[in-house]
């Protein structure tokens, strides 16, 4: 006998909608609503390594949240949280914490004096902590200092005659001439991010991501150069041509040049520590979304790693979204059984918060209906 419809398991598995509603918060609402007709369904807000990740994280991992005065990007003293394990072996480092974009008003916004500094910090109280292996999750950076301002505070010096300390108001990696190492660290890194750009080049950091912090025309040629001049302090500059070297600024070529860190893609990250694919292998109708479906999320965002997780284990999927422009035949191919979405174009598109709970509200009763006409003779 097929099992009943209300008797399904659903998984619901939510990137945030950006400037709208977070992961936990769409999760949790999404649930209630549909509670009242399913018996069994699975939480699991989720993120791709970007700002979010860490609250995400927080609801899934029974994790100490910790917290430490840090430094925004602009140099003035922002409290900071990550994450840490019970037995205090691993930390869960979101830059955005300390050295994000969201917390700066486009009209401030200035990437060339923008420091991934207090993210050194966060990381070295983590260390201080007792943690042995850190996870550095990249996305949303306010910076573009190739992690030169992480790293000088974790103890690397950099020099351009005399010490110089790669802080707000005088950031010139062009200048830099030469660096000098720590002790070695105890701890071991992995990084994880979304992108694939190199550290500089027209595919660079400065020139895909920098205009959106701030930068100008010119600043973006001397920010690529300044990149370019970075990565030149090292012996061999295989790594500034690694995927991800150009993530967060190049923060991700920092980390793997000065760090050792190994790179892994974010989404990977957060389903290992959540034990994701274990919840995907149990439910019977996966639900995700993001706020936008279009060209992009098939560059393997979160909505098409999950999607690529449930056609592995032959899960129908479902995705809720702001806003859909993804073709019928890309929706396809990604295995994407139903779209629903808030708005049937740009114009209608209503981002704030007030509007995205009514419109979840709206989509659950549509959904509920769908499930149970779509399942019911199965």
């Amino acid at each position: 006998m097929a099992l009943s419809v209300k008797n399904k398991v659903i998984l619901l598995a939510f990137d945030s909608f950006k400037d709208s509603i977070d992961a936990v918060t769409l999760t949790s609402r999404l649930a209630q609503r549909l509670e009242v007709a399913y018996k069994h369904i699975l939480k699991s807000p989720m993120a791709d390594g970007g700002e979010g990740s860490l609250e995400a994280l927080s609801q899934c991992l029974d994790w100490k949240t910790i917290h430490c005065i840090s430094e925004g990007p602009y140099g003035k003293p922002k409290r900071a949280a990550y994450l840490l394990s019970r037995d205090k072996r691993i930390a869960v480092v979101e830059l955005a914490q300390a050295s994000g974009l969201q917390d700066v008003p486009k009209a401030l916004r200035q990437t060339k004096k923008a420091s991934s500094f207090g993210t050194g910090i966060v990381i070295s109280h983590a260390i201080g902590q007792g943690a042995e292996h850190v996870y550095i999750l990249l996305g949303g950076s306010a910076t573009t200092d190739a992690g030169s301002g992480m790293l000088s505070a974790l103890g690397f010096r950099f020099y351009k005659g005399k010490e110089y300390i790669p802080k707000p108001q005088g950031l010139d990696l062009i200048a830099i001439t030469s660096c000098s190492f720590p002790e070695p660290f105890t701890a071991r890194f992995t990084v994880g991010c979304d992108v694939d750009n190199p550290l500089y080049g027209p595919h660079g950091a400065a020139f895909v991501f920098a205009r959106q912090k701030g930068a100008t025309a010119t600043d973006i040629d001397l920010l690529d150069r300044g990149l370019r001049n970075f990565a030149g302090l090292l012996p061999g500059k295989e790594l500034a041509v690694k995927p991800g070297a150009g993530a967060a600024g190049g923060v991700g070529f920092g980390a793997m040049a000065y760090l050792n860190a190994q790179m892994r893609p974010g989404f990977d990250i957060i389903s290992q520590l959540t034990g994701f694919e274990e919840k995907m292998r149990s439910c019977d109708i996966v639900i995700t979304g993001e706020g936008k479906l279009d060209s992009q999320t098939l560059h393997r965002k979160l909505v098409f790693q999950i999607a690529a997780m449930a056609k592995k284990y032959n899960k129908r999927i479902i995705v809720i979204c702001g806003l859909n422009e993804l073709p019928r035949e890309d929706q396809a191919r990604l295995g994407i059984e139903k779209v629903f979405s808030f708005a049937k174009n740009r114009q209608s598109v209503d981002l704030s918060r007030a509007g995205t709970i009514k419109n979840i509200d709206r989509v659950s009763k549509q959904l509920i209906h769908y499930l149970g006409k779509r399942y019911t003779h199965e």
